[in-house]
């Protein structure tokens, strides 16, 4: 066999014998749940996008929410088309303090309050108590070790987050209602930087986990002229 043959034949082998093995979608899954699990406080934001409902343009919200457990979170959010006929309902700030919870109007300036067992009981309010926020944040994501069982690697794949190129893992996640979901994960951080279903998709700006969160945030004071709702 001529050198040159042999050199070339060599490169082949050696190429296979030092890929990289095609990363475990198991093992992607559990350090997703312990990057999510140890966290006891944490603050997301986010931009969602739902698709068009008959006639209607989609929903777009801008989210911001907090929370310290075991009982305290903030939430911002703005939306278009997300309130029905009330553009009054398209921006609200909601901020529990683990013994009250506060709601803000900022385009009518008004503001009212429930105590935490009443927010607890009403059928509308129980939706926003701290616990209920908490699940609808994060809760998947700690879960994210149990549905390895049917999830697929789709492709490796690089995203722009926080003015800056990310390589992500791209996920089919086989998760139940309101799934499946695509998930794009960070490769080095293992946090979930977009999510994609039939119900829309969600891009993350911002991933701050288990960094401290003052006081301050979890606390309401009405701005001036605001007018206090029975």
């Amino acid at each position: 066999m001529r050198p040159e043959k042999l050199i070339g034949l060599l490169a082949v082998l050696l190429s296979g014998a030092f890929a990289q093995a095609p990363p475990d979608i198991a093992e992607i899954l559990k350090k997703v749940s312990d990057t999510y699990k140890g966290v006891s406080q944490y603050e997301l934001v986010l931009d969602q996008t739902e698709p068009p409902r008959r006639n209607n343009p989609p929903e777009r919200t801008h989210v911001r929410v907090a929370f310290k457990a075991p009982n305290q979170y903030r939430m911002e959010g703005t939306g278009s088309g997300s309130a029905g006929d009330d553009p009054i309902l398209e921006e609200m700030i909601i901020v529990d303090n683990g013994s009250t919870l506060w709601f803000y109007l900022p385009r009518s300036n008004q503001y009212g309050s429930l105590s935490a067992d009443e927010a607890a009981a009403d059928i509308e309010w129980s939706a926003h108590t701290p616990e209920a926020t908490d699940r609808v944040a994060v809760e998947k994501y700690r879960e994210a070790a149990q549905y390895s069982n049917g999830a697929k690697l789709l492709r490796e794949e690089e995203i722009e987050f926080a003015g800056a190129k990310v390589s992500c893992y791209v996920i089919s996640v086989p998760e139940k209602a309101p799934g499946p979901y695509t998930w794009w994960v960070d490769k080095h951080s293992y946090r979930v930087l977009r999510e994609a279903s039939a119900n829309g998709t969600t891009e993350y700006t911002s991933v701050s986990l288990g960094e401290p969160l003052p006081d301050s945030l979890f606390q309401f004071v009405p701005p001036p002229g605001a007018q206090k709702l029975d």
